[in-house]
């Protein structure tokens, strides 16, 4: 099932590893790691876009994250099967967790 992210563009929601946005540009990274998408559009329009395939978590003001993408996880981060890590901000940590 893939979802269009803007006209042209469109992913698959398990491809995507994260989102992380950037003032009025979104970046999606995706799971294989070896190519991210940019588009114009905020992070907020991203993850509504997204919304429906309910494993996208907002991890912190600026990061969303696709739950299925998870190896490990404790208080202070969040490692993904790709490699990377990422950190829960203060204030959403708590709800994150919660909803895992």
């Amino acid at each position: 099932m893939e979802i269009f992210i803007t006209k042209k563009n469109a992913v698959n929601p398990d491809n995507v590893a994260f989102i992380k946005g950037e003032s009025n540009y979104t970046t999606l990274f995706f799971s294989d790691g070896s190519k991210k998408m940019v588009v114009a559009q905020t992070l907020h329009l991203v993850h509504e876009k997204l919304s429906d395939s309910r494993t996208f978590i907002r991890l912190s003001k600026s990061v969303v994250l696709n739950v299925i993408n998870i190896e490990t996880f404790n208080k202070r981060s969040v490692k993904l099967k790709n490699g990377e890590s990422l950190v829960p901000s203060r204030r959403r940590a708590r709800s994150f967790f919660e909803e895992l």
